[in-house]
């Protein structure tokens, strides 16, 4: 099982992203495949997946403006996905979509 990173980008100092990894589609019945993932431009949140298409639904905390997430691979900067976010369109109920694959 690879060990991947979940990277935030901002120029805004603070800005957090507070979720949980899901499989998707969203079965709501299973529980989190990753609880409790919490990221900041100064800090990054590693874990492992399979192989699958995944959903970090998360909020946003301590600040506003555009930022980017970004699903790596741990042991180098290789990018596997990433997308554009930004709080004009809300601070709750977001969602990066992004599939690891083998």
């Amino acid at each position: 099982m690879p060990r991947l990173e979940l990277v935030l980008t901002s120029d805004r100092p603070g800005l957090t992203a507070i979720g949980e990894i899901r499989r998707s589609p969203l079965d709501p019945n299973a529980p989190p495949v990753v609880p409790d993932v919490e990221v900041r431009d100064s800090r990054s949140f590693q874990f492992p997946l399979d192989a699958g298409d995944y959903a970090y639904f998360f909020r946003v905390d301590l600040g506003d403006g555009k930022f980017r997430l970004a699903v790596k691979a741990a042991d180098g900067d290789v990018e596997i996905d990433g997308g554009e976010f930004d709080t004009k369109d809300g601070f709750e109920g977001r969602v990066f979509h992004f599939t690891v694959t083998p």
